[in-house]
């Protein structure tokens, strides 16, 4: 598995892509933000050695004002300009591939070291994420 960095454009298409491929919507609020973070190619794609995509991370990369304003305010909705005015790495948007979770997951970390990663997630119970 390697990492892939393309332009804005190729990144969205390709995160689209992914999705769709493996049977996932996208709705318009789930579009924008995939959007916006291809305009800042705040989009990361972890691809196997046959050039298949299988997992995508899309973030914003916010500031420690933004981040306590959507931690106070939950129906806060991220501006354009917030998705590049800090060092911490907010997921905005994850897909993995069924099968290859672990593997894409590590791939994907191993790129992330260096940010703060915050994934926020509405319902965190015993039997997992709802």
């Amino acid at each position: 598995m390697y990492f892939v960095e393309h332009y804005g454009a190729d990144l969205l298409n390709e995160a689209l892509a992914l999705r769709v491929l493996n049977g996932a919507g996208v709705d318009a609020d789930h579009l924008q933000k995939l959007l916006e973070a291809s305009v800042h190619r705040q989009i990361i794609i972890a691809k196997s050695e046959k050039d298949e995509p299988l997992a995508s991370i899309a973030f914003a990369k916010i500031s420690k004002y933004t981040l306590r304003l959507l931690a106070e305010n939950h129906t806060h909705v991220l501006n354009p300009y917030e998705y590049r005015e800090g060092k911490i790495l907010y997921v905005v948007d994850g897909f993995f591939q069924k099968n290859n979770f672990q593997k894409s997951l590590a791939l994907l970390l191993q790129q992330l070291k260096k940010y703060r990663l915050i994934a926020p997630c509405k319902k965190w119970t015993t039997e997992g994420l709802l």
